[in-house]
């Protein structure tokens, strides 16, 4: 069993520095598998929590529910809901 004492947080919003902050061991980071392949496979990552990842297809939205209501986010949503791809 490891015990880390975590104090405090990162806040990111780049993939590459996501990337970078977990291989220089700052810590965890919550990744999709294509992003992040290469770095596990050169030994660069590991992969954590396996038995509780999930494969699904099609897209996945990530927004600020205060947002759903801008026209262009709307719109966005709403097309990818009726486009078949799992949204």
């Amino acid at each position: 069993m490891i015990s880390v004492d975590a104090r405090g947080s990162l806040i990111l919003n780049s993939t590459v520095a996501v990337i970078r902050a977990a291989r220089d061991g700052i810590g965890l980071s919550c990744l999709v598998g294509p992003n992040v392949d290469d770095e596990i496979a050169e030994g660069h990552l590991a992969s954590v929590l396996d038995d509780f990842a999930c494969e699904r297809p099609g897209y996945f939205l990530y927004f600020n529910r205060a947002n759903a209501s801008i026209k262009a986010v709307r719109t966005f949503i709403d097309f990818m809901r009726g486009s078949g791809t799992g949204c």
